[in-house]
């Protein structure tokens, strides 16, 4: 694999384990500026230019739980990369060597 390719890798790794996160902290952001209740209990009306936003956020903010599965596959993920580079890394130097 191509340097390249070991950074898409790395990042689409990253994306994964983080992305439950990210929308987590996004509907609380949005639901915190509008002043709107969110909790994981039960969605709540969210007006947000004339539009109810609440069922959205609601299952934006839900989507954390999808973390206690991504975050240890990822965690997974992310040392198989690192084996893979160094594996990689060692090779080229060895190639190099003769």
């Amino acid at each position: 694999m191509t340097p390249k390719g070991y950074a898409i890798a790395l990042l689409i790794i990253l994306l994964w384990t983080a992305l439950p996160l990210i929308s987590v902290f996004a509907s609380a952001t949005v639901a915190a500026h509008y002043g709107c209740v969110l909790h994981e209990g039960d969605a709540h009306p969210c007006l947000i230019g004339g539009w109810d936003a609440g069922g959205t956020l609601y299952g934006m903010f839900v989507m954390g739980w999808l973390s206690l599965f991504t975050l240890p596959s990822g965690l997974a993920l992310l040392l198989l990369w690192l084996v893979a580079v160094l594996a990689q890394a060692a090779q080229w130097a060895w190639r190099r060597r003769g």
